[in-house]
């Protein structure tokens, strides 16, 4: 782990992460027009979004042991990544193999060392239209609202989960967005 995290600090929305799109289709996703799948190497994302900051997960040995049993995988090279200046994310149990990758709309309710240090302040859409709608048609689990495109499985997470009305939402009450198979 590295240095201290501040959890009070505000965050801004990168002006870089502007002029990007990303567009969640069927079998994929584009990001300005380039195709990437999860799960696809980090190598690739990379290419597309430049350099990640990375941050290795130390794990219990129980933990260890349940991935394993669970995802078939081992999972001590467990390492989440950041694009800082995008405010875009990817999530890895192998440290190569990218499984989950996200956008970070508000400041999320917990902040960790993989948090991006700037909120993403491009567009983001759904077969071409916005995400909001299509989430809205989701299904609400508590804490975050889920929706399947193709293979490919969208989670909402809420800024906050004590809200009055579970059938409405607005746009602005979401922290951000994950895509995963």
């Amino acid at each position: 782990m590295g240095a201290s995290i501040d959890r009070e600090r505000e965050f801004a929305v990168s002006q870089k992460s502007e002029a990007f799109c990303v567009d969640v289709r069927d079998d994929c996703f584009l990001i300005n027009g380039q195709r990437l799948e999860v799960p696809s190497v980090i190598s690739e994302f990379e290419t597309v979004l430049g350099k990640a900051r990375g941050v290795k997960f130390e794990m219990s040995s129980r933990d260890l042991e349940l991935m394993k049993f669970l995802m078939n995988e081992d999972g001590s090279g467990r390492t989440n990544y950041a694009w800082d200046e995008l405010g875009m994310m990817g999530y890895t149990n192998n440290g190569t193999t990218v499984k989950t990758f996200g956008v970070v709309f508000k400041k999320p309710r917990v902040i960790t060392d993989a948090t991006p240090d700037f909120l993403f302040g491009g567009k983001f859409t759904v077969n071409g239209a916005d995400w909001y709608d299509f989430i809205s048609g989701g299904v609400d689990r508590g804490t975050s609202r889920h929706a399947r495109v193709g293979k490919l499985a969208l989670c909402a997470a809420y800024l906050d989960c004590d809200r009055d009305n579970e059938l409405e939402c607005p746009k602005d009450n979401f922290s951000g967005i994950e895509i995963s198979l």
